[in-house]
This record gives structure tokens, C-alpha cells and sequence, in this order.
């Protein structure tokens, strides 16, 4: 079977305009489906919970506004998510204001934190202790250059709770194309990745986020979208095992409209390889 694929943050970007400029996908609609995808790994992480309490950390751009989504599509479950956003409102525009503005008129509880860093943990840490899970949706695959400050402390914040954690996309602070973190980064315990796989996954120095990781697919965000995968690291014995059963929703297609992407290289035995396509659904 062949193996997904893996695209740079670049390439990720060109599949995009893809999807947007010559398939006419709305840019709307990739966020609502990435959403909702993550959204069912939320429920499955929180299963079996009576009352869960999910915290749903989002920046200003696209990560952020997938987690608006996320927990839009969790309250139509009855798990209601408490939303902090790392910028002010006016900040969130396009299609992340648009999700921020339904959740508005839904009566989320939504708070914008500004200030010092150290103001903005003081916040965070009772909101974090009583959580059950926390959505990462701060940084994305765009993150260049040291994690700067509010970031880094709420960074830090998060990995020193000790909560359960997904990330989208990517775990804030990793750099995505080399697997190096920027400062400090997120550990999670699933990351569900979209587009593409990132070449940083099989970096050493992504073993700070995602040691290890095996891959399983998900379903495909819509017609003529682009794949989601996830990985989940589960410690076993000191190493990390597959997760839950893999099951092919969807093949691959090759298009010469759309943007190359690179197989992993032979080397990379430790990460279990599927195959996905694009076609309509």
C-alpha cells in the first residue's frame, strides 16, 4: 500500500489554493471540516467521562479557528468547551472570526486574554487544572522564528498541568518542515495532522511532542480536500504501539493540478505507513 503523503508547510499552503482557487472548495468549508474531525477525536479521547471538561486554547489564526469549530461540534454532543483565545477579538478575522462569531451568538464562554504573560497564566492555570482535556490550537505549521511571549509561558503552562492534550495540526511550537522545537512546545498525547504528514514528525527533535508516533487515517474533510491523518504516542513498555484499528476511507488520486508532494524515505521504519486518496466523496 502507498505510503500518505508528506508535504512541507509550503506545500501544504499551494494544496490549499488548490482546493480554493481551481476546485472552488471554500476556504470556510476546510475549516468546518478540520473541525469536525478533530472534534471526533475530542470525544473519543473524553469517552466514558460523565461530565467532561474541555478547554479549547486558540491563537488568532486558521489553528484557532479550527478549534472554534471543534467546540461548536461538541456542544451539538451536549460537551459544552470553555473557549481562551491569546489575542484581542477585533485580532480574529476571516474565517476564524466568523467561527468566533457563532460561538458568540451561542453563548460560549469566550475569553480574549491580553497583558502581561504573566497575568495571562494566572488566568489560565484554574481553567487548566479543571479541564479533561485541552485543545491546542495556538500555533500552526506557519510558526517561524523563538516562541514569543505570551506563547511560551502558556506553553509551559499547559505542559506543567499535566492534562490530556490534542493538538491541530501540529503541537504549538514545533517547527513542522524540520521537527525541531522553537522554544517550548507542546506535548500532546494525539495530534490530528491535516493536509499532509509533516517531514519534522520523524525528526529526533520532535520526540519533545510526539515520540514515536504511529499513524492510522481518519475520514477525508470533504470532496477534493485534503487527507487527515493522526497519530496517537501511547507509552507501552518504554515504546509507543499503534493505535486503534486503521481503516482506508478514501485512496489517493494523482492530479498533475496539484501541488507534488514527497514519500517518506525508506528509513523511517518506526512510523506505520497507509495510504489515502482525493476523490469526491
Amino acid at each position: 500500500m502507498p505510503p500518505p503523503p508528506i508535504a512541507t508547510r509550503d506545500e501544504v499552503r499551494a494544496f490549499d489554493r488548490y482546493c480554493i482557487e481551481t476546485l472552488g472548495v471554500p476556504s470556510i468549508a476546510l475549516m468546518e471540516n478540520a473541525g469536525r474531525q478533530i472534534a471526533e477525536a475530542a470525544r473519543r479521547m473524553i469517552e466514558g467521562l460523565a461530565h467532561p471538561r474541555v478547554l479549547v486554547l486558540a491563537g488568532r489564526g486558521n489553528n484557532g479557528g479550527d478549534g472554534f469549530v471543534v467546540a461548536r461540534h461538541l456542544a451539538i454532543d451536549g460537551i459544552r468547551a470553555e473557549i481562551m483565545v491569546l489575542a484581542p477579538r477585533d485580532q480574529i478575522q476571516a474565517d476564524a472570526g466568523i467561527n468566533l462569531a457563532i460561538l458568540d451568538r451561542m453563548g460560549f464562554a469566550i475569553q480574549c486574554l491580553a497583558g502581561p504573560a504573566e497575568e495571562i497564566v494566572r488566568q489560565l492555570r484554574p481553567r487548566l487544572q479543571a479541564a479533561d482535556l485541552v485543545i491546542d490550537g495556538l500555533l500552526g505549521t506557519g510558526t517561524k522564528g523563538s516562541i514569543r511571549e505570551p506563547y511560551a509561558s502558556v506553553i509551559t503552562a499547559v505542559n506543567a498541568a499535566g492534562r490530556a492534550v490534542l493538538a491541530i495540526d501540529i503541537p504549538s511550537g514545533l517547527d513542522g518542515d524540520t521537527g525541531q522545537p522553537l522554544g517550548p512546545t507542546i506535548r500532546t498525547g494525539r495530534t490530528i495532522t491535516l493536509a499532509a504528514l509533516k517531514p519534522g514528525f520523524s525528526a529526533p527533535g520532535a520526540a519533545a511532542s510526539a515520540p514515536a508516533p504511529s499513524i492510522r487515517p481518519a475520514r477525508s474533510l470533504a470532496a477534493f480536500t485534503s487527507a487527515v491523518t493522526s497519530f496517537t504516542a501511547t507509552p507501552s513498555g518504554g515504546a509507543y504501539r499503534n493505535s486503534s484499528s486503521a481503516r482506508p476511507w478514501f485512496s489517493r488520486t494523482p492530479s498533475k493540478a496539484m501541488p507534488p508532494v514527497r514519500s517518506p524515505s525508506a528509513e523511517r521504519k518506526s512510523i506505520r505507513l497507509m495510504t489515502w486518496s482525493l476523490r469526491p466523496m
